[in-house]
C-alpha cells in the first residue's frame, strides 16, 4: 500500500533581492531550485520548535557570558594587585636564602679570608 502524503498548497513569499541571491547560492551546489531550498529552510525552522524559547535560552546564555566575563576581569584585577607584593616576597626569600647559604659555607680554619 502506498504511503499517504499530506496535501501541499502553494504559498507566495516576498523576499529581497539579496535574500533571493542567498537562496540561489545555496541551491546551485545542490543542483536544486531556490524554491526547494526555501521550502527546506522553512520546514527546518518549523521543526526546530518555538523560536521564543530558543531566544530566551540564547539571552540567558548571553547574560551568563557577561557575568563570567566580569568575573574574569575581577580575577585579573585581583591578580594584578597581588603580583607586586608576591614578587617582593620572592625577592626577599631569594635574598634570605642567599644570605643563609653564604653563612653556612665552610670557613678556612687558618682564619685566612682568602
Amino acid at each position: 500500500m502506498a504511503q499517504k502524503t499530506s496535501l501541499t498548497r502553494p504559498l507566495s513569499l516576498r523576499l529581497s533581492q539579496p535574500e533571493i541571491e542567498q537562496l540561489q547560492a545555496r541551491a546551485h551546489p545542490l543542483s536544486t531550485t531556490p524554491t526547494a531550498v526555501a521550502r527546506q529552510l522553512i520546514r527546518q525552522g518549523l521543526a526546530d520548535g518555538d523560536s521564543l524559547s530558543l531566544a530566551r535560552r540564547v539571552m540567558g546564555l548571553e547574560r551568563r557570558l557577561v557575568a563570567l566575563d566580569q568575573l574574569a576581569r575581577d580575577n585579573h584585577r585581583l591578580l594584578q594587585q597581588i603580583k607586586g607584593p608576591t614578587d617582593d616576597l620572592l625577592r626577599m626569600f631569594d635574598a634570605l636564602l642567599k644570605t643563609l647559604s653564604s653563612d653556612t659555607l665552610p670557613h678556612d680554619p687558618s682564619g685566612d679570608p682568602s
